[in-house]
């Protein structure tokens, strides 16, 4: 017997649902290399059948998920790159330092630096494990009716 996710309601949903969608979310984070979430996962893990218990409960409670502020998470800024235009009183050449320090200098010295961030999200692992859950139920009919770009 094979599992097949169908979504006819909130009150339909069942730990093994939840568990699917774990799997698959623990899956895809893991592959995410830009932000670790492992040891969130690690520690959820823990206790896997009560919190997924405790995310049943909430997700099939009258209240619902949306307000729940907990699983809104956090943003995150990761650098993505460091720009460097030379000044113009700088002179030309290559040097090298081998202290970092002087290296730095140098640098701060000789060029206007421009970082720029990315910003991403760094939410609990119920809410990965919901999104999950929506593209087992849901996401794959949206999929499915997309034509061939």
């Amino acid at each position: 017997m094979t599992y097949q996710a169908i979504f006819t309601g909130w009150d339909d949903l069942t730990i093994e649902d939840l568990l699917v969608a774990y799997r698959k979310a623990k899956a895809d984070s893991f592959f995410e290399n830009t932000f670790p979430v492992a040891i969130k996962f690690a520690e959820y893990e823990q206790e896997l059948l009560e919190n997924l218990q405790k995310l049943l409960d909430l997700l099939q409670s009258e209240d619902g998920f949306s307000s729940n502020k907990k699983l809104i998470g956090k943003f995150r800024l990761l650098p993505k790159k460091l720009t460097t235009k030379k000044k113009h009183e700088s002179q030309n050449g290559h040097v090298h330092f081998s202290n970092p320090k002087r290296a730095a200098d140098h640098l701060f010295n000789n060029f206007d630096l421009i970082p720029e961030f990315r910003i991403i999200g760094d939410f609990p692992v119920d809410s990965h494990i919901i999104s999950a859950l929506w593209i087992n139920m849901v996401g794959h009919k949206f999929d499915a009716s997309l034509d061939n770009c």
